[in-house]
């Protein structure tokens, strides 16, 4: 729960209903989050939950536009975001009413998610070292592989 959020209010339902004319933007986000628990290595080792992260990392989505990109059903979406977000790697960031129903926007909870592997599931320290190399060129999308013989 938020900090001075009233007990009993979650954090999506103490933001405000947006009026349709309003559009829903991209907040700004922290830029990194270390994903380092065992439930959030859970929540995003799924298939469906790491592409759902996908489809909401430049634009806020609902669980039935999230479902319409990914032809999955909304159920389906909203067990998922919700796994999501109790692992804190998906946030709501706006509400609408929509045909009656108050939608939640989501959005990544940041722009970029490093991976923090405990020491029983890195293995050798050569595959580490693949590993991170990998994930350093990911992060920097100026890396010279000619430089770079396998």
């Amino acid at each position: 729960m938020e900090k001075g959020q009233p007990e009993g209010i979650s954090q999506d339902e103490a933001l405000p209903i947006l009026p349709d004319d309003v559009p829903v933007t991209m907040p700004d986000l922290p830029i990194r989050l270390t994903i380092s628990t065992e439930q959030q290595f859970k929540a995003i080792s799924d298939m469906a939950r790491s592409r759902i992260v996908g489809v909401i990392q430049y634009q806020p989505l609902t669980a039935k536009q999230i479902a319409q990109r990914l032809r999955a059903t909304p159920g389906a979406i909203g067990h998922h975001l919700r796994v999501l977000e109790e692992a804190g790697l998906v946030k709501v960031v706006a509400r609408r009413i929509t045909h009656g129903i108050v939608a939640s926007y989501y959005t990544r909870s940041a722009r970029l998610f490093e991976f923090d592997f405990p020491p029983e599931v890195r293995g050798s320290a050569a595959k580490i070292d693949c590993a991170e190399k990998a994930h350093a060129e990911l992060l920097d999308s100026t890396v010279s592989y000619e430089d770079d013989p396998l």
